[in-house]
This record gives structure tokens, sequence and C-alpha cells, in this order.
């Protein structure tokens, strides 16, 4: 019954890729490819980051569908990117206490006009699969934006870290065990990470280094 009922739901509402819109594909293995590649480290300030996909055309629009959109295929692409990450600095650091992941924080009204907090689902959803595969990881939000800034997208380098600077300050209790690491699903210029890294410095916390799915992959933009 529930196979004759699937059946039925997909010849009415087909499915088509999210980016090439191929036929009876969520999202097809050319453009899952991308996602599908070995993780990668950078480096961002003294820190390492962590990230599976180069940001490109085609990596955006999946973001911009998982971000803006909500959209389910496009989140767990994501999802599933964060976690090859997170595994990544785990075998890299040697990591074996659970982790504590501090997002990086949405203003007020991008979570309004979303109507979703996108990078916290996305956190929650990381950490179902990385219990699925016995990894212990818990949300730890401690970071909000604590004054006005602009919205980032049409900023350049220099505009974006002036635009963050000292935008992020503590909330919360801290836990009192595990290792700290900041989480975003993307990185470009970086400012968001490093205000991320100052802010919970300043706090006396130490991430142990930076994780996402994409990233523009260039050290010269994100030192």
């Amino acid at each position: 019954m529930k196979n004759t009922f699937q059946g039925f739901k997909e010849l009415v509402y087909p499915k088509f890729c999210i980016i090439c819109s191929k036929k009876d594909y969520s999202i097809c293995e050319i453009c899952l490819k991308p996602w599908s590649d070995k993780p990668k480290i950078s480096n961002i300030g003294d820190n390492y980051l962590y990230y599976v996909s180069e940001y490109n055309l085609d990596t955006s629009r999946v973001i911009l569908l998982a971000k803006e959109n909500g959209n389910t295929t496009a989140i767990d692409v994501i999802s599933s990117a964060l976690v090859e990450s997170i595994k990544l600095l785990i075998n890299n650091q040697r990591v074996e206490v659970p982790l504590n992941i501090v997002t990086i924080p949405s203003t007020s009204s991008a979570i309004r006009k979303r109507g979703r907090d996108h990078i916290s689902e996305l956190c929650e959803n990381v950490i179902k699969k990385l219990k699925n595969i016995s990894i212990t990881a818990t949300s730890a939000p401690l970071l909000r934006v604590s004054k006005r800034v602009k919205d980032q997208s049409r900023l350049n380098r220099n505009q974006r870290l002036d635009n963050l600077e000292n935008a992020y300050s503590l909330q919360g209790l801290v836990p009192s065990g595990g290792e700290f690491i900041l989480f975003d699903d993307l990185v470009t210029t970086g400012s968001s990470i490093l205000e991320g890294l100052r802010a919970l410095s300043d706090a006396k916390i130490t991430a142990i280094g930076a994780v996402t799915a994409c990233a523009t992959g260039r050290n010269s933009l994100i030192r």
C-alpha cells in the first residue's frame, strides 16, 4: 500500500533535480558531485577551517535553496557535507571528547524574513546525523548579534570585517566539558568566523576549529 501511494505521488508530483531539473532525481549525480568530494582543510586566522565544497555558482544555488527556501533536499546535502567536515576535524585533531557546536548567529531580521532560524535547524540536523555514526555533539548557541549590522551580501571583505567588528557577544551558559567548534553553512571572506573566534576568545573559550559545508577555499580570502 505504501509503495502504491509513493508511486501515485511521484506520478502526480514527479521529481526533478533541484539544480539542473533532470527528471527522477531530487539532486542528480553530476550536481551532487561537488558535495561528495573529500573534505579539505584551510586556514582562517590562526585556526583551521574544514569544508567540502568549493564556492561557485552551482554550489551557491544549493546554499540559497536551503537558506532562503527551506528546500529539504538542499538542507540534507549541506548537512551531510558538514558531517564530513566534522569527521575530518575529529580525525585531524584527534578529538576524543564530545563536541560543542557554536553556530554563527543570524540577525533577528533575517530570522523573521525567513520565518525560521536556518543555522540552528541545520545544526540540529547535523547533530542527528552525527549521532547515527556514534559521534556525540550538542548545540551550544553561545553567540548572539549584539549590534546593528548591514546585509553582508554586497559588501567586500574589508567592509564585512568592519560591519561585523565587535558584532557578537556571548549568551547563555557555557558547557563545562567538551571541545568547541564554530559552525556555519558557508564561508567566503571569513568575516563571520573571525568575529565568532574573537567573541569566544574574549570570553576565554577556545575553539579548536571551524567547520562549514562550502568555502572559497582560497586562503588569501579567509586569513
